[in-house]
C-alpha cells in the first residue's frame, strides 16, 4: 500500500513540474529619423519570452531561426541575416549570426548557445562580438550596441549575466 501511495504521489507531482527556460532575440532598428543604428539582445523567461519570440518582426531574430541542419553530418550550422542601414555618415552593413557557428545538443555545453553581430562601414569592422560569452563563466552581457550617424561612434551597453537572466 506505501507503494501505491508513492507511486501516486510521484504521478501528482511529475506531471505538474515544469522547467524554466529563458529565450533570446536580436532586435535591429535602422532608424533614419534619429539618425541611429540599434542591436539589442533581449531575453525573457518562459510564457514571456514565448511573448517575445511571437512578436519578433522581420528585421528581429531568435537564433534558433539561423540554424539548418546538415542532412551529411547532423549538426545543426550557421545562416546569415543580414542588414544595412543609411545614416547620416553613410550605409553600414550588419550581420548576425547563431553562437556557436556549428551546433549539437550533444557538443560540449549542449543547448546553450547566444548570438554575434558585425557592423561594418565601408571595409572598416566597428563591432564584432558575441552577445554573452557562450557557456564559460560568468561575463557581462551586451545589451545594446548603438551608432549614432553623426558620430559614427560604437556605444555599448552592458549589464551583468545576473542583471541579464533577472526575473
Amino acid at each position: 500500500m506505501k507503494h501505491l501511495v508513492f507511486l501516486f504521489a510521484f504521478i501528482i507531482f511529475a506531471a505538474n513540474a515544469k522547467a524554466d527556460y529563458f529565450q533570446i532575440a536580436v532586435k535591429y532598428t535602422c532608424d533614419k529619423a534619429n539618425d541611429t543604428l540599434s542591436l539589442k539582445y533581449v531575453g525573457a523567461w518562459n510564457s514571456e519570452g514565448d511573448k517575445l519570440i511571437q512578436e519578433l518582426g522581420p528585421d528581429d531574430w531568435d537564433p534558433w531561426t539561423l540554424y539548418v541542419e546538415n542532412k551529411d553530418d547532423g549538426f545543426m550550422h550557421a545562416t546569415t541575416a543580414e542588414r544595412t542601414c543609411t545614416l547620416s555618415s553613410g550605409a553600414y552593413q550588419i550581420t548576425v549570426r547563431p553562437s556557436p557557428e556549428i551546433w549539437t545538443a550533444q557538443g560540449e555545453c549542449g543547448g546553450q548557445f547566444s548570438a554575434w553581430a558585425r557592423i561594418k562601414k565601408d571595409t572598416n569592422i566597428l563591432f564584432r562580438s558575441s552577445f554573452e560569452e557562450w557557456c564559460h563563466g560568468s561575463y557581462p552581457v551586451i545589451r545594446e550596441v548603438r551608432i549614432h550617424g553623426s558620430k559614427s561612434v560604437v556605444e555599448i551597453e552592458q549589464v551583468s549575466d545576473d542583471e541579464f537572466y533577472k526575473d
